[in-house]
């Protein structure tokens, strides 16, 4: 077993005939199925919402400019508003009593309760608080006015120039869509207008009665000013990416359940009494961090086919016989992470195909991407959000997803396996020209333990941080050259595991019908489990980490394929 060295270690020492159909498009429907298309935002997007205010309260790079920019005009407008909550407080507690609450008992509401929980004063108090909390923050932000908006856009910036993305990011815009949906960016809709000037006197006039019931005029406004503050807080991203309104336009549509999910967020904190303010610009912060993770940028040259009835990424020579069939993670085909990766491999002369092993149309299908930096051992500022809410969750959607998916794998396998075989006889009895196909399998995290149980369909196989293998038993698979990657921190399949399947190999070598040097076992050190997908690129240690195992999959293939 041969154990890679850490970079700072380094440092000291179309198949022809093959697909058939038209490409299957993500837009099928008007709710994206699992956030189909993943692109550089994986996480729930409402995360970024408390990933922002953390780090603006917790950065002093970020809470110390802000401060110093609005402390004055805080100060001032603390003073004023104080002065008029005091001096108005009968009146409008009066005026809310005659006007807005006529019937003490209407839908259940008393002076003491609301829908039968007992409250800490009466009614008619609270949503005189309530009403005044809105207009003593009104006052603070017409005194911080326009230094508050000055502190925003220097956060964003500090935020962007954090996040070290290389020229290659700031290309501009590429659709990543085979067909994307055809909207128009001239158009003013309802969210777009809610998000303005206008959208906020109209919400506040006609949220004027529920204030009465808590938080539902903040809700209902939120839901109605969603779209259109996600798209203000990404207009900076936008502009940087050189994007027309028609392909802002088309870019929200194509994730519009992401964008609503996270402006309803945004608007619906900074709608609340005075902590809003904060929130107003620590929302700029993380919808910087959403448009600028650390996911891999890059737009896949591939396209998408059917192979045997299963959609599937298609990249590489159309005329190659080697072809390697990648076995994606958990997280499906479409993850921009993944087919990167395939691009690679065709670079080197194979033909690659991505099956989409999952066959997802909901989340008991395949696993939704906002789960992934729940439990990715690369995420290593996990929020709240992700350590107590999206990572317990993200379990009850795990349960069903082996379930369903676990018994389909091997007919699925075997079926591409013998489409593909057959398309090049097919090709190769129509030229005449003898090709002998040879077919790998490189299989990631889900797909590494397929790379182990149906190692014998192909020529040869990689399996890099293999999950949920049954071992040692499931070894019994391997007849033919293998390959295994594996991360020095794995807790599922590590350094241990890794020593005894290579004792194990190399041990029936003979009884296998294997060879030596059919058998290879690396061990990355320092590396986590997912490194070879979803290592952070702007980093150099784990960027090195992942391009020698790029290097592994190709050498193996050279060797095997050839």
């Amino acid at each position: 077993m041969s154990v890679v060295p850490s970079s700072q270690e380094k440092a000291t020492a179309a198949l022809p005939g093959a697909y058939a159909g038209d490409a299957p498009t993500p837009y099928t429907e008007d709710v994206p199925e699992n956030l189909r298309r993943a692109t550089s935002r994986l996480q729930f997007p409402p995360t970024y919402v408390v990933v922002g205010f953390y780090r603006l309260v917790t950065d002093r790079n970020l809470y110390v400019p802000a401060w110093q920019k609005c402390k004055h005009g805080f100060v001032r407008g603390a003073t004023v508003a104080t002065v008029w909550a005091v001096g108005t407080f009968k009146i409008q507690r009066k005026f809310v009593e005659v006007f807005l609450i006529k019937s003490p008992r209407v839908t259940g509401l008393s002076r003491d309760a609301i829908f039968g929980i007992p409250m800490p004063f009466d009614l008619p108090t609270y949503a005189t608080l309530f009403f005044l909390s809105s207009q003593v923050s009104a006052i603070i932000y017409f005194f911080l006015s326009r230094n508050i908006r000055i502190a925003r856009e220097r956060a964003y910036d500090q935020t962007i120039a954090s996040r070290g993305k290389g020229a290659d990011w700031w290309r501009p815009y590429v659709e990543e869509w085979d067909n994307p949906p055809r909207v128009s960016g001239k158009g003013w809709g309802l969210g777009r207008l809610m998000s303005g000037p206008i959208g906020g006197i109209v919400s506040s006039l006609l949220m004027i009665p529920l204030h009465a019931i808590p938080f539902a005029g903040m809700l209902i406004a939120a839901w109605f000013k969603a779209l259109g503050t996600a798209r203000y807080l990404h207009q900076p991203y936008f502009k940087a990416k050189k994007m027309t309104p028609d392909q802002v336009a088309t870019f929200i549509e194509e994730r519009k359940w992401d964008y609503r999910s996270f402006g309803f967020a945004a608007a619906l904190v900074e709608r609340l009494p005075i902590v809003g303010l904060v929130f107003s610009i620590s929302n700029r912060i993380g919808a910087a961090m959403w448009a600028h993770g650390s996911l891999h940028s890059g737009t896949p040259k591939g396209t998408e086919a059917t192979i045997g009835g299963v959609n599937a990424y298609v990249v590489g020579d159309p005329n190659s016989s080697r072809v390697i069939v990648v076995g994606t993670d958990a997280f499906g085909w479409r993850i921009p992470n993944t087919r990167l990766v395939a691009d690679e491999y065709a670079a080197h002369g194979f033909r690659v195909v991505v099956p989409d092993l999952f066959n997802g149309k909901s989340p008991c299908w395949e696993l939704p991407t906002w789960s992934l930096n729940a439990h990715d051992p690369y995420n290593k500022h996990k929020s709240l959000f992700q350590r107590y809410v999206a990572a317990p969750a993200s379990l009850f959607i795990f349960v069903p997803f082996v379930l369903r998916n676990r018994p389909r794998q091997v007919s699925l396998i075997t079926n591409i396996a013998s489409t593909l075989r057959a398309s090049l006889a097919a090709s190769d009895s129509g030229t005449g020209q003898k090709k002998e196909p040879k077919i790998g399998f490189v299989g990631y995290c889900w797909g590494g333990r397929l790379a182990i149980t149906q190692n014998h369909l192909f020529e040869a196989t990689v399996a890099a941080h293999p999950s949920l293998v049954g071992f040692p038993d499931e070894l019994e698979g391997i007849k033919k050259p293998f390959s295994l990657a594996v991360a020095e921190k794995d807790n599922d399949f590590g350094p241990a595991k890794a020593e005894e399947t290579e004792r194990i190999l190399k041990g029936s070598l003979e009884r296998r019908g294997l060879r030596e040097g059919d058998v290879e076992v690396r061990v990355y050190k320092g590396a986590k489990h997912g490194w070879t997908t979803r290592a952070n690129l702007d980093v150099p240690e784990e960027k090195a980490a992942r391009d020698e195992a790029i290097k592994q999959v190709v050498d193996w293939f050279e060797k095997h394929l050839s």
